[in-house]
C-alpha cells in the first residue's frame, strides 16, 4: 500500500510539472519526489528485504561484519553508529540521503528538466528503489561513485579517484565504474564506434543462451570477493527467464535505436558532426550507458554478476531521455508511456507477484 500511494504521487507530481503554466515547479518537484522515496527507504524496518535481518544481525554483533565478508568501510561505519548508541536505522537514513542526493544532482546536471519525473519514475520502472533497500552497502557505494563520476566529469580526476577508492570500501565492485573513462577513450579514438559497439552488444546478448560456468568461475577465483562464490550457485549460469530476454533485448534496442537516430540526424544538419562526438560530457554518458547495456545482456543468468550494472543505472536512464529527444513530439509521448507500462509491468511481476527483495509487506522501524 505504500508503495502504490508513493508511485501514485510520483506520478502525478510527473504529469502535474508537465503542465506549461507548472514547468517553473520542476526543481520543486524532482525534490519532492526524491524527498519521498529517501524518507520511505529510510525509515524501513531492520526485519524488510530479504538481506535486512542479516544486516540487523551484523549491526547488532559488529564483530561478526568482516565474518560475513563485508568490506572494511562499512564495518567501521557500522561500528561507529552501534557505538554511537543509535539504531541500525542511522544506516537506513545515510543510505538514503548519499542516494537521492547523488541521484538529484545526477539528473539536476544531466538530464533536460522535461525528463526529470520520467527519470524519477523510471526509479521504480528499472526497480532500483526497491533494489536499493535490499543491498545496503553497495548503494552506499553507488552513490559515491555517482559523485565520483560527476567530479570526474568536471576534471576533478583525483578527488573521482579518491571516491571511487573509497566506494570500494564499501563495496569492491565499484571499481567497474573505472570502465568508463576507458570506453570514453575507445569511443573518441575508433573510426566506426557505431557499428562496433553494435557488435559488442550482440555478443553480449548473445551469452545469455551458452553455459559459461567454467569460465565465470575461472574469472571470480582472481576476485576475493567472489572467490568463496566459485562453486556456490550464485556464480552459476542459470539461464533467463523471456521476461528477461526481452528486457535484455529492449535495453540493447534501446542503444542501437538512439546512436541511429544520432547519425541519421548528424547525416541532415549543417555541419555533420554529431553531439556525442563533440561533446565530452555525452560522450562520457553514453560510454557508462553502453557499459550497463553489456553487463545487462552478459550477466542476466548469473545471480552475483547481474547486480554489477547497477552502477550504470542512472546512465541507462539518461540513454532513455536522449533516445526519446531524438523522437518527435508525438512519437515521444507514445515512446515514453510505452516504457513507463512496460517497465511497470515488469516491476509489478518482480514485486508483489514474485515478492522479489522481500520489501513486501512495507514495514517502519518503529513495527
Amino acid at each position: 500500500m505504500a508503495y502504490g500511494v508513493l508511485v501514485l504521487i510520483c506520478c502525478a507530481l510527473c504529469l502535474l510539472t508537465h503542465m506549461p503554466t507548472l514547468r517553473r515547479f520542476r526543481c520543486l518537484g524532482l525534490v519532492t519526489m526524491l524527498s519521498m522515496m529517501a524518507i520511505v527507504s529510510s525509515l524501513r524496518s531492520d526485519t524488510l528485504s530479504t538481506d535486512g535481518p542479516m544486516y540487523a544481525g551484523v549491526f547488532h554483533n559488529p564483530n561478526t561484519c568482516r565474518k560475513y565478508g563485508f568490506e572494511i568501510g562499512y564495518c567501521l561505519l557500522n561500528r561507529a553508529i552501534w557505538w554511537s548508541g543509535a539504531t541500525d536505522t542511522a544506516i537506513f537514513v545515510i543510505e538514503s540521503l548519499l542516494l537521492y542526493g547523488a541521484i538529484g544532482l545526477f539528473i539536476y546536471l544531466y538530464i533536460e528538466q522535461r525528463w526529470w519525473g520520467f527519470s524519477c519514475l523510471m526509479l521504480f520502472g528499472t526497480r532500483t528503489f526497491f533494489m536499493a533497500m535490499n543491498v545496503s552497502r553497495q548503494y552506499i557505494a553507488v552513490a559515491l561513485c555517482v559523485f565520483a563520476f560527476i567530479l570526474y566529469e568536471r576534471r576533478h580526476w583525483k578527488f573521482a579517484l579518491g571516491l571511487v577508492a573509497l566506494a570500494t570500501a564499501f563495496h569492491i565492485t565499484s571499481m567497474v565504474v573505472l570502465l568508463v573513462p576507458v570506453v570514453a577513450w575507445w569511443q573518441g579514438h575508433a573510426k566506426r564506434f557505431e557499428i562496433q559497439s553494435v557488435v559488442v552488444i550482440v555478443v553480449a546478448f548473445a551469452m545469455q543462451f551458452f553455459d559459461y560456468d567454467d569460465i565465470i568461475n575461472w574469472i571470480a577465483g582472481f576476485i576475493p570477493k567472489y572467490r568463496h562464490y566459485q562453486h556456490d550457485s550464485l556464480m552459476d549460469h542459470t539461464g533467463t527467464s523471456i521476461v528477461w530476454v526481452l528486457y535484455t533485448l529492449t535495453v540493447s534496442m534501446v542503444f542501437v535505436v538512439y546512436i541511429w537516430r544520432r547519425r541519421k540526424l548528424a547525416d541532415h544538419s549543417h555541419h555533420g558532426v554529431t553531439t556525442m562526438q563533440s561533446n565530452g560530457k555525452e560522450r562520457l554518458l553514453l560510454s557508462g550507458a553502453l557499459v550497463y547495456v553489456v553487463m545487462s545482456d552478459a550477466f542476466a543468468g548469473v545471480n552475483t554478476l547481474s547486480r554489477m550494472p547497477i552502477f550504470f543505472i542512472m546512465f541507462f536512464i539518461w540513454l532513455l531521455t536522449a533516445m526519446l529527444a531524438t523522437l518527435g513530439k508525438r512519437m515521444q509521448i507514445a515512446v515514453e508511456l510505452l516504457i513507463l507500462d512496460a517497465s511497470f509491468l515488469i516491476c509489478y511481476r518482480q514485486i508483489y507477484i514474485r515478492g522479489n527483495f522481500g520489501v513486501l509487506p512495507y514495514k517502519m522501524f518503529f513495527e
